[in-house]
């Protein structure tokens, strides 16, 4: 067996930070020290702020720990002293081996794995002792997190992730594969040629020719394509993972002469696939067609896609770890997305999208696909959901909860979708996530996976100002807010309770395993009204 057979990988973009969602809040706690020398110092620092604003959970350091137990089975933001102390904690427990020139005992070694696909795709450059460089693309991420006046947080992602993805090699210095393409532009190039040769009907690529075309050696489109054109012929679009698995396995483009014990069936015919599409579709320009079982290009979208195809689907093995971040953080302005731009949306196609899954699915598996958004070791049973990133998840979940509770009220869901009624970006700013309204009262639904301090400032005021609008529309004092949150922050809670005291704007405040309980249960809209404690009403009152 050659050498070079023995290093072959099938591409997967994994990351110990695991959910893509996390990315910006890790830029975030880095972006204090763009400019500075990346060392153990600087990595502790970052973690310390992960472990406090809880993007980053020390479990075992909770478990273990006396003044850390209070943490236990919550999202609560920990105080300065409190994360230093788990900090220093888990650092002697830490396991694993030395990275990036640091011990097997460090948080520079830890930092340099989270950092790694983000590095890889052009967000910050850093390495042990050298200058840590964010690009324009890491800055608008980290704004992402912490900036409130973003407008449109999807926009700023998608050009992070399809800049990063159309320069992606898996032959690159940051990663040791051996397949010599660009596999995003190789997809692209195939999806546009059975478009040019079927019709724009033609629904994409399969979720088995992704598998396939994950593991292809080689960037001949063409060639690639009367591959799959052929196995086709033979065998139909979908087919089985059993045989997916044995052409892998025993194709020369592939994995032929690899043992199975290296490459399970699992992982090439599910893992692999379900990680590049869902990072697919972050690029903006991608959308699942058949209930999940392909993907294609957005109509409107295609233009860019061309681009892509006709100016970057050349492979380069020449560049050093500086000159491929010099690359793939180089921006091209025919490519990017504006926070302002109108967004394009399929409303008729979304509305019916949502009843369709509102019948579908049981209240049991509504309720269960819920409570996976609030993390742990949940992860979601259903084919097309799992695919379906999970701020905008979480947005058409409660969109379709609201549907199947409320079946004869107006819903106003303010994601954008697809042509296929699908989500592919959150609501914008200055409007609510969803609004519903029967013969009784109207609401205005918020959902945020946000937990830190930061919820109660980026959430409260602009929630309130949606609330206030809704009520001058429709002139409708009794109308009020339920705010969806993975973890709801104490300042949250104040914060909605101050608002209805002085400006009687009624923010009820749920945790998401709550609001899919209380849905499951609640036949009218007002069901769902919650007031502030008497206590704290009575309390302000005693202030003024």
């Amino acid at each position: 067996m050659s050498a070079r057979r023995f290093n072959k990988k099938a591409l997967l973009l994994a990351t110990t930070v695991r959910n893509p969602e996390r990315f910006p809040a890790f830029l975030a706690a880095l972006k204090p020290f763009d400019g500075t020398i990346f060392d153990e110092s600087v990595a502790r620092k970052v973690a310390q702020t992960l472990i406090r604003i809880r993007e980053y959970n020390p479990n075992t350091a909770i478990n273990n720990v006396t003044e850390l137990t209070k943490y236990k089975g919550t999202d609560d933001e920990m105080s300065d002293n409190d994360a230093l102390t788990a900090v220093n904690w888990a650092l002697e427990h830490l396991s694993g081996h030395g990275v990036g020139g640091f011990p097997k005992k460090s948080w520079g070694g830890r930092a340099v794995e989270w950092f790694g696909l983000m590095q890889e795709l052009g967000a910050v450059r850093i390495e042990k002792d050298k200058e840590i460089k964010f690009s324009s693309f890491g800055n608008d991420m980290a704004r992402v997190y912490s900036d409130e006046s973003v407008q449109n947080a999807d926009a700023l992602v998608a050009n992070f992730w399809l800049n990063g993805m159309m320069k992606l090699q898996p032959k690159s210095p940051f990663r040791s594969g051996t397949i010599e393409n660009r596999p995003f532009v190789l997809m692209l190039d195939v999806i546009l040629k059975l478009s040019d040769k079927f019709g724009p009907d033609d629904p994409g690529l399969s979720r088995a020719e992704i598998s396939l075309l994950l593991n292809w050696d080689g960037s001949d489109a063409q060639e690639f394509l009367d591959y799959i054109l052929n196995i086709r012929s033979r065998f139909g679009k979908q087919i089985s993972s059993d045989l997916v698995y044995e052409l892998v396995m025993n194709n020369d483009h592939m994995l032929k002469g690899e043992s199975e014990t290296r490459f399970k069936k699992p992982q090439i015919v599910q893992d692999i696939v379900d990680d590049w599409m869902r990072k697919s579709r972050m690029t903006g320009i991608i959308q699942l067609r058949g209930l999940g079982r392909y993907l294609d290009i957005l109509p409107e979208e295609e233009d860019k896609a061309r681009y892509i195809v006709k100016n970057y689907g050349v492979f380069n093995d020449t560049m050093d770890m500086d000159q491929y971040f010099s690359s793939v953080s180089t921006f091209d302005e025919n490519i990017r997305f504006y926070e302002a731009a109108p967004v394009v949306d399929h409303i008729d196609e979304k509305m019916k999208a949502i009843n369709q899954f509102a019948d579908e699915l049981s209240w049991d598996e509504l309720v269960y696909e819920l409570s996976v958004l609030n993390g742990g070791n949940k992860s979601s049973k259903h084919d097309l959901l799992k695919l379906i990133r999970d701020p905008l998840r979480f947005e058409f979940l409660s969109a379709i909860a609201t549907r199947k509770s409320f079946p004869k009220a107006l819903i106003e869901a303010n994601y954008s979708a697809d042509d296929e009624g699908l989500p592919k970006s959150t609501a914008i700013g200055n409007i609510p996530d969803l609004f519903a309204k029967d013969d009784t009262t109207g609401v205005t639904i918020e959902v945020t996976l946000q937990t830190s301090k930061s919820q109660a400032t980026n959430e409260i005021p602009a929630i309130s100002r949606h609330l206030a609008a809704i009520k001058k529309q429709y002139d409708r004092d009794d109308y009020f807010t339920v705010f969806v949150a993975k973890g709801l922050h104490p300042d949250s809670q104040f914060m909605a309770d101050f608002a209805y005291a002085r400006d009687r704007q009624l923010i009820s405040t749920y945790g998401i395993t709550e609001f899919a309980k209380k849905m499951r249960h609640s036949s009218n809209i007002s069901d769902l009204r919650k007031k502030p404690e008497s206590n704290f009403l009575k309390n302000l009152t005693l202030i003024k």
